[in-house]
Formats: structure tokens, C-alpha cells, sequence
């Protein structure tokens, strides 16, 4: 009889926990002409959701750009104190939570609304900023002027040459092989002989001086000998040394550990004492795609760690683990693939991302359009100087390179907004201007609430840009009210920003 009871109460118990699951059941229709964005800013789902998925918000990697919630164009939002399993069918959402009944909440009219209350009400954004430098200066990188095989010298060289031309000081940025090729940061003796006198220099001129730090060793030599004795470098999956064709050379990489990064930190302080160093960016671009599992958790806990403590640090790539610090996001290597991505990151609430287009192995019209597109994005970067480009460009981009040293005070504004908002310094058009029908414009961008830019993406002679409700001008003093399409001749250079009055 004892364990007949036993038995009916199990079944009765787990009748009950079921029942309870079912109560935690909604579904949620789309309203018509609602669309809806949320959860992941990864290539799992795309954005706007029109195909079927299933999601849940439990788990994750710390460094993935995740956002526990679904938020709508129609100023509705999901969330949910526990996790959350999510199906959607095109049609409609079915919600299933342990925790609670998910309800639809009502947030206002539009994105923009939905997002604000879900994250003042459920994810108070931390008032944590990046420095402040690195939004409100163009930064110069050395690369794309002296190459590969730089020198103190030439680097001088290269500020002058700018200040020469007219263009505003900024933050120089000298690229990867500053550094000896032991395993230490140390500047290269013959390249870089007497680093404080090139570091005054600089400064004397105007600059703020960033040093590249990344991962990645000459693949030959003493020392990539001793780290492929060590074991410490990237393997593929047969068990042979990853190497990377750089405009240096070959190279491999040692896999950034928390040791290695508390090295480099070190290293960095040192540097910034014993010569002035400013700043710096810690690069590891090369590595996406390249590591996986728990290998990729360990990259990007150490790297997030390196140089914690110094203020003037920009992240590349991208993770949710430097949330708070500025970040790069290169995506596909495209220059529509990087803002897309940066731009639903952005949405995920991480405000400080932009997008990175450095040169890479560009060419002729990909250089210049990636030239052209860096200097209007959050944080403003000189791939290539205008002096590479026929004369009309070399205007054009001086004229961009100048409109964006103006914004200092607005870009400083935007930071500060955006760290006590947790609004993206770079928004979609959808998230400012709703029932503009932008629901899938990711080629247009707004720099906060002032102004439209719209890089050109690919070989067209002539950009059409839609401009959303109100009173736009362009660069040229031009007036337009919208909406309205107005196609802009870009085959000369110019880049289409639009300032809404």
C-alpha cells in the first residue's frame, strides 16, 4: 500500500509540474506591419525575424552579444525574470518559461521606446564610458602611409605631412612591428631607436601616440622556434602551426592565456611611463573564425583582461566582454557586413562598437571606399591618406576628415548619452525614424540624432539615399525635405552625410 501512495503521488507530482509548464505557455501573434528584433546580434537569426526559429535565452557565452529580450517596432517588448524558450513560426511567438507567464509588455509607440523602457526597467545601463579620445579625434593609422617597414622617422614623417596638408592632429597610430621580435613589448632598436624623442615629437605636433598590440610573431626565427617548441601556437585541426599571410610577412600566433594578458598589461604601463605612450589597441582581428570552443572562451576572457587598467584602449575584435570599453566589429570584412554587424550589436545595448574598415589587402575603389566610409563612423579612422587618391577624392576626404574633428563636442555629448542611455552612438535608421518603412535599411546610418550617413557600400557611380521625415542638408549646403529618394553622384568622391535641421 506504501508504495501504491508513493506512486500516485509521483504521478500526481509530476501531472502538477507539467500543468504548471503549460500555464507558462504565451503566444504572442505579430501585429500586422509589426517587426521584431532582439535576443542575438550573431548570423543565427537575421534581423528583422520573417523566418522561423527556436531560441532560448538560457546559457550563452559571455562574450556573445546577447539580449534577453524581444522588442518590437510597435513599442512592445518581451522579457522575463528566468529563461526563456522561444519559437517562432512566422506568424507568432510561442513563449515557454519554468519561472513565470511571459506577458507582452507595452513600451510606447515605436523601437526606439520599446528598447528604452525594457532597458531602464530590466538592464539599467551602467554609466561606464570609454575614453573619450578615442571618439572625440581622428585617429591616423600609420599603415596606410608608411607600410610595413616603418620607422620612427617616417612615422614623424607622416604627421607632418598632415598637419602640412591641412588636416586637424589626432591620434597616431602606429601598426604592428614597432615591437622587437621577442616575445616582450620593446620597441625594435634599429626602427625605433629613440622611442621618447619620436613620442615629444609627436606630441610637440599635436598628437596622442597608440601602439598595435597583438598575438601574432614572424613565422621564422628564434623566437617563433621557441614558442612552437612550447607548444604556445595556433594549430588547425591537423595539428599544424596556423599561419597568416600580412602585408609583414608570414605569421603565426601564440593564443592569447590570462598570463599573457597580465604580461602585456604590464608591458603597456611600462611603455606608457619610460616613453609617453598614449594609448593603445590590442588587435587580434586575424584570430575570428580561427578558434572555437574552448579555446575562443579563453581568447576572449584574456583579451578583454589586457590593459584593464589603462584608459585609452580600443578592443579589436569586438566582444560583449569589453561592453563598457571601445570596441571594434569587422564581421565578414565587408564594409556593409561591419556596420550591419555593428549596428545590431548596437541594438543588442552595447553602445560603443563601431565598425572596423581598415585597408586590409584593398585596392583602387575598395580602398577608397572604405577610406572614405572610416571617417564618419563613432570612432574616426584614416586608413589611407588623401594624397593616395586622385586629387578630387584627396578633397572629398579632407572634407570628411575635417566635418568629423568639428563633431568633437557633439561626439562628446553622444558618449555621454550613450553610456546613460545604452543607446548605440551608431543607430539604425528603424530604431530614429518608425513607420519610415527602414525595417531592413542597414546601408544608411545615423551618428546619433543628427546625422545621416550613407557610405558607399559597393562600385555604384551614384548612391540613392532615402531620407527619412523632416528637413536635411548636405554637405554642400543643400536643403531637402522628406521623405523623399535623392541620389547622390559619389564617382568624384564625395561621401553623402546629411544633417537633419
Amino acid at each position: 500500500m506504501k508504495r501504491f501512495l508513493i506512486a500516485i503521488l509521483l504521478a500526481l507530482n509530476t501531472f502538477a509540474v507539467a500543468f504548471a509548464q503549460d500555464n507558462y505557455t504565451t503566444t504572442i501573434p505579430v501585429e500586422a506591419g509589426e517587426k521584431w528584433w532582439g535576443l542575438t546580434a550573431d548570423h543565427t537569426l537575421s534581423e528583422p525575424f520573417s523566418e522561423p526559429f527556436e531560441w532560448s535565452t538560457e546559457g550563452g557565452k559571455p562574450y556573445e552579444f546577447r539580449m534577453d529580450a524581444l522588442i518590437s517596432s510597435a513599442g512592445r517588448y518581451v522579457w522575463s525574470k528566468g529563461p526563456m524558450q522561444i519559437s517562432f513560426d512566422g506568424k507568432a511567438f510561442t513563449i515557454t518559461s519554468t519561472t513565470e507567464k511571459v506577458e507582452v509588455r507595452k513600451g510606447g509607440r515605436s523601437l526606439r521606446e520599446a528598447y528604452l523602457v525594457y532597458r531602464h526597467t530590466h538592464a539599467a545601463p551602467s554609466g561606464v564610458k570609454p575614453n573619450e579620445s578615442l571618439y572625440t579625434n581622428i585617429i591616423y593609422d600609420a599603415a596606410g602611409e608608411v607600410g610595413a617597414l616603418h620607422t620612427a622617422e617616417s612615422v614623424v614623417a607622416y604627421a607632418e605631412k598632415l598637419l602640412a596638408e591641412g588636416l586637424p592632429a589626432g591620434i597616431m597610430l602606429i601598426p604592428d612591428g614597432w615591437q622587437s621580435h621577442s616575445s616582450e613589448l620593446v620597441f625594435d632598436a634599429e626602427s625605433y631607436p629613440a622611442p621618447a624623442d619620436m613620442v615629444a615629437q609627436l606630441h610637440r605636433l599635436g598628437f596622442k601616440v597608440m601602439l598595435s598590440v597583438s598575438p601574432y610573431i614572424p613565422a621564422v626565427g628564434r623566437e617563433f622556434v621557441r614558442n612552437r617548441d612550447a607548444g604556445a601556437l595556433l594549430l588547425d585541426e591537423k595539428g599544424d602551426i596556423v599561419l597568416f599571410n600580412t602585408e609583414a610577412g608570414f605569421m603565426a600566433c601564440r593564443v592569447p592565456d590570462m598570463d599573457t594578458a597580465l604580461r602585456y598589461s604590464g608591458e603597456m604601463r611600462s611603455l606608457m611611463n619610460s616613453y609617453g605612450i598614449d594609448g593603445f589597441r590590442v588587435d587580434a582581428t586575424l584570430l575570428e573564425g580561427r578558434l572555437s570552443g574552448e579555446a575562443l572562451d579563453n581568447f576572449y576572457s584574456a583579451w578583454a583582461a589586457v590593459g584593464a587598467d589603462i584608459p585609452m584602449m580600443l578592443y579589436a575584435p569586438a566582444s560583449a566582454l569589453v561592453a563598457d570599453k571601445a570596441a571594434l566589429v569587422a564581421d565578414d570584412g565587408t564594409i556593409d557586413g561591419a556596420i550591419r554587424q555593428a549596428l545590431r550589436i548596437g541594438q543588442m545595448g552595447y553602445p560603443f562598437v563601431s565598425p572596423m574598415l581598415d585597408k586590409a589587402y584593398a585596392e583602387g575603389e575598395e580602398l577608397w571606399r572604405r577610406a572614405i566610409s572610416s571617417v564618419a563612423l563613432p570612432v574616426a579612422t584614416v586608413v589611407a591618406p588623401p594624397w593616395k587618391f586622385s586629387s578630387s577624392r584627396g578633397e572629398e576626404l579632407k572634407k570628411v576628415i575635417r566635418w568629423r574633428a568639428e563633431q568633437s563636442e557633439f561626439m562628446s555629448g553622444l558618449l555621454n548619452e550613450a553610456s546613460n542611455t545604452a543607446e548605440a552612438m551608431m543607430r539604425t535608421m528603424e530604431y530614429m525614424f518608425p513607420k519610415d518603412g527602414f525595417g531592413d535599411c542597414y546601408d544608411h546610418y545615423m551618428l546619433g540624432d543628427k546625422w545621416l550617413i550613407a557610405p558607399p557600400v559597393d562600385g555604384e557611380k551614384e548612391r540613392a539615399v532615402r531620407l527619412p521625415r523632416g528637413v536635411w542638408e548636405d554637405m554642400r549646403g543643400k536643403r531637402y525635405r522628406g521623405p523623399r529618394v535623392v541620389n547622390v553622384d559619389v564617382s568624384r568622391g564625395e561621401l553623402p552625410i546629411f544633417e537633419l535641421q
